[in-house]
């Protein structure tokens, strides 16, 4: 049987992909049974999509303050949503279908 793994090509979205698929992933989650005791906890996850999404709107206006503070709100959310991948690989133990019930990917996904 082979191990599915949580896809991490997520890092690499620009901000607007990644504030949409961020929001999917908390939602999937929050009604998801097969992981009642996340690492990260959803408030906090959707705390900081929030803070993201601020932050990116405020960084359109190109001052390289701004632009530093969605540089550093980017890396924070994207650490949080690593934990939540590696919680959601663990537990759904390598079967695909419990993968894309959290909303993330699976590596071999054909729809990356």
């Amino acid at each position: 049987m082979t191990m599915n793994k949580v896809a991490l090509n997520f890092i690499s979205y620009p901000p607007p992909k990644k504030i949409v698929f961020y929001r999917y992933i908390i939602i999937q989650m929050s009604r998801n049974t097969s992981f009642p005791l996340p690492d990260v906890p959803l408030v906090d996850l959707a705390t900081g999509v929030e803070a993201l999404e601020t932050a990116y709107l405020n960084a359109e206006e190109r001052s390289s303050q701004q632009t530093n503070l969605l540089s550093k709100q980017e890396q924070a959310i994207d650490e949080l949503f690593k934990m939540l991948a590696y919680y959601v690989e663990e537990t759904a133990n390598g079967k695909k279908n419990i993968i894309i019930s959290s909303g993330f990917h699976p590596e071999t996904a054909e729809f990356l």
